[in-house]
């Protein structure tokens, strides 16, 4: 089942996003609910999907130009979701969340077509970066 969260506009002076859609894919989703908890500040719209199948309906539903593939299930379907996806007119940019202690699996991710990298348990300074 899919969700959206809305979150308010940033309050802090100075700082500016834009609206940007961010979609969260991961079997736990609680890794949603503490990524819109830590960027409850800005006003970029979270989505959720619990595995690739729904992924595909939010992508293909709406314009999302980020998506945080969140768990390890996740991440392991990149190079599959960037052969599949190779028909899409815009392809989001793929972030993979892994442990900081799992530096083993970075360059993996990146050499699959992840975008970036961003490090669990998640810190609202890095993800405004990284997602900004």
């Amino acid at each position: 089942m899919s969700k959206t969260i809305t979150l308010p506009p940033l309050q802090h002076r100075g700082f500016r996003e834009p609206n940007t859609n961010v979609l969260v894919v991961s079997s736990d989703a609680g890794d949603f609910e503490t990524l819109s908890s830590l960027l409850r500040h800005t006003n970029w719209k979270f989505h959720y999907a619990r595995d690739e199948q729904e992924m595909e309906q939010v992508l293909a539903d709406k314009a999302i130009p980020i998506a945080l593939l969140a768990s390890t299930d996740a991440a392991d379907a990149l190079p599959r979701i960037m052969t599949s996806g190779r028909h899409r007119q815009r392809m989001p940019k793929f972030l993979v969340a892994v442990r900081f202690s799992e530096t083993n699996q970075w360059m993996r991710h990146i050499e699959a077509g992840a975008f970036d990298i961003v490090h669990k348990p998640y810190e609202a300074t890095e993800l405004s970066q990284v997602l900004g």
